[in-house]
């Protein structure tokens, strides 16, 4: 069965969910990184520098908006990155090695 445009859509906002590329505001300025001074708290300017790194990040053609297609790209590459095997889909290993990559080691 070939998939209409607006079923591809909601694959692809699927995905974006799952992924956690969303463009949620928690979302930006989550770690360390936010905290350009140190000082164990995210200020309302530190959270507008990272939400803006992020934006920017996604408006790949930088014309000051994200489209669909942005997007779309955006989920493809990560999709992509994700599946280590090439098969097309994310297994559980897969999705859970990205999850234990990006989790902050405890220190021995």
């Amino acid at each position: 069965m070939k998939k209409t445009n607006i079923q591809k859509t909601l694959s692809t906002l699927a995905i974006l969910g799952t992924l956690g590329l969303t463009l949620s505001t928690p979302a930006l300025a989550r770690g360390p990184k936010a905290d350009k001074d140190g000082d164990g708290v995210v200020s309302k300017s530190e959270f507008m520098e990272k939400a803006q790194v992020r934006f920017t990040r996604q408006d790949t053609d930088g014309n000051g908006v994200i489209t669909k297609e942005e997007v779309t790209v955006k989920a493809e590459e990560k999709f992509n990155k994700l599946d280590s095997n090439q098969d097309g889909v994310l297994s559980s290993d897969e999705f859970r090695q990205h999850r234990r990559q990006r989790s902050p080691q405890p220190n021995s």
